[in-house]
């Protein structure tokens, strides 16, 4: 590959070149944001999560002494309004008894992977359903009884989201690697053209004198313009040298 590279015309390895820089430096870019993004977002579903099972706890320990879980399922209608994005709601006893169940979007997960030697887990990432989920676990009592809520929250929205990010990056990234081929051609072609004339100018000056000699159309004062004005100097200096 090095000696292909090394092989190419000038033109050939600007225009490579150029594109495959621009494109790892944004494909490198562009893998940091992704990761920071999924990072932050992800932690943002968690902290939802977090805050609608505290919602949901503090509004049912906030009940009268006394309350019944017949008197609670009279209020589910209420209670869906603090839940959102799909999220389910079941209440549990300490027998693993479902007594309340809040939305139907997934499957119950069994609570006693939830309850270990340190107690209670708070929450855990897993898949349910085939779906990417958060499962909050809150104890509750209601009265003298303890119960247990589980929250299910799916990460569908948050994978689309993802998903979205991602096409939208890959998209920028095929504009922006056509755009940088399209302005390293033009530009190749606008660098290469005075080296080009001088090679042509050489060639024809070999082959038939200074003669043949031929004024350049590029003069600006830079590397380039250096070049053909010492060419040009060096070929003056040869004429006057041949004659005397």
């Amino acid at each position: 590959i090095k000696r292909q590279i090394l092989n190419m015309s000038l033109k050939r390895k600007w225009f490579t070149l150029t594109a495959a820089t621009i494109l790892v430096a944004y494909a490198l870019v562009c893998f940091i944001i992704y990761i920071a993004l999924y990072n932050w977002l992800l932690e943002n579903e968690k902290n939802n999560a977090f805050r609608t099972a505290d919602d949901l706890t503090g509004y049912i320990e906030s009940q009268r002494a006394g309350f019944t879980i017949q008197e609670l399922e009279s209020q589910v209608g209420l209670m869906k309004a603090i839940l959102n994005q799909e999220q389910t709601v079941r209440l549990f006893d300490l027998d693993g008894n479902e007594v309340l169940r809040i939305n139907n979007f997934s499957p119950a997960v069994n609570i006693a992977e939830a309850i270990g030697d340190n107690g209670l887990l708070k929450v855990q990432k897993r898949e349910v359903d085939g779906i990417d989920t958060f499962v909050v676990y809150e104890m509750i009592k209601m009265g003298p009884y303890p119960f247990i809520l589980q929250l299910i929250h799916p990460l569908s929205t948050f994978q689309s989201m993802m998903g979205y990010i991602l096409t939208t990056m890959l998209i920028m990234g095929i504009g922006a690697v056509l755009f940088t081929a399209i302005i390293s051609y033009y530009l190749s072609n606008a660098l290469m053209s005075p080296i080009q004339q001088l090679r042509n100018s050489m060639q024809r000056v070999k082959e038939n004198g200074f003669v043949e000699r031929s004024d350049f159309s590029y003069s600006t004062q830079d590397e380039i313009g250096d070049l053909l004005y010492i060419y040009n100097e060096m070929l003056d200096e040869l004429d006057r040298s041949f004659k005397r």
